[in-house]
């Protein structure tokens, strides 16, 4: 039969819509604009590298200074094992309060910048005290070895917190899950690589032996090892694959302090090139408009209500 007119009225305003552009106007030309990730994918590629360094950094640190704690430092509780936790929540806590309303006010490059520079810092301090000024004084060097984790949190809380602001900028309010899945897919996968870069770097670098002297054991003091690190270990101290916890200060290995960091360093250094280099302020509008209020402020020229 013959279609009703309401049907024809659906059919003619189909046509209509798709062959007119988003202000209603013939366009038979007119395509769908490209979405904000596609047309800043150069800028998500230099973003989410900087958060792979920022994971990879995390890795390293925490398992060097973990396995360094027992295996070369001879802490055998576990608070003492773990004390660089608290060091490094405190501080990532803290910045990860403050960096929003800052990346707001003085722009998402600039702070970003200014904690891949920080990251330098707790690296560059091992190497210097434990590596050079203190290499065989555990005492003196475990102060410093704990206390990098410190600009570890420093550095994580405020460069990743801004690699997500501007993850989320460069995908467009319309895709704020997608930015947040991008930027937490990085980071934890490179430090799921670097877990695996660790241990072939402890496998090679870190070297273990006996201790000597004496330790106290039943009350009496004995030859190192001792009769219960000799059992637990087979009398065996060679690699870092050989040390027991019952060894702790018996069987040391010399160089967590040393080569973890300095990749450390170096990826660091990455971190901070590719921010300086070729990242771009990715909220510029709104960071330029807040400054020339302020300066219109300090003026006397009326603002808008």
């Amino acid at each position: 039969g013959r279609p009703t007119r309401a049907a024809s009225l659906r059919e003619r305003d189909t046509y209509s819509s798709s062959s007119r552009g988003p202000l209603g106007r013939a366009n038979a030309s007119y395509t769908k604009p490209k979405p904000p990730w596609r047309r800043n994918l150069c800028q998500l590629v230099v973003v989410s590298l900087m958060t792979a360094v920022v994971g990879a950094t995390l890795q390293l640190n925490k398992l060097s200074v973990l396995d360094g704690a027992g295996r070369e430092f001879g802490m055998e509780g576990y608070v003492g094992k773990t004390s660089f936790l608290v060091p490094y929540a405190l501080c990532k806590a803290v910045c990860n309060l403050l960096v929003g309303g800052l990346a707001d006010t003085h722009g998402r490059k600039p702070i970003a910048l200014f904690g891949s520079l920080v990251g330098l810092v707790g690296p560059a301090v091992v190497l210097l005290f434990c590596g050079v000024a203190f290499p065989h004084d555990q005492t003196k060097a475990w102060p410093f070895f704990v206390g990098s984790s410190a600009f570890l949190g420093i550095s994580q809380g405020i460069t990743w917190t801004s690699t997500i602001l501007i993850t989320i900028d460069l995908c467009g309010p319309q895709s704020r899950g997608l930015a947040s899945g991008l930027s937490e897919t990085v980071g934890y996968t490179f430090i799921a690589i670097f877990a695996e870069v660790y241990g072939a770097l402890e496998r090679s670098t870190i070297e273990c032996g006996w201790y000597g002297g004496t330790v106290s054991e039943n009350g009496s003091s004995v030859q190192i090892p001792s009769n219960v690190c000799r059992v637990a270990s087979g009398s065996v101290c060679v690699t870092p694959d050989d040390f027991v916890s019952e060894c702790a200060g018996q069987c040391v290995c010399h160089g967590y302090a040393v080569a973890p960091f300095a990749l450390q360093l170096a990826l660091a250094g990455v971190g901070v090139a590719v921010c300086a280099g070729f990242l771009h302020e990715s909220n510029p509008h709104e960071f330029w408009f807040k400054g020339l209020v302020r300066a219109n402020s300090h003026r006397g020229v009326p603002q808008l209500a």
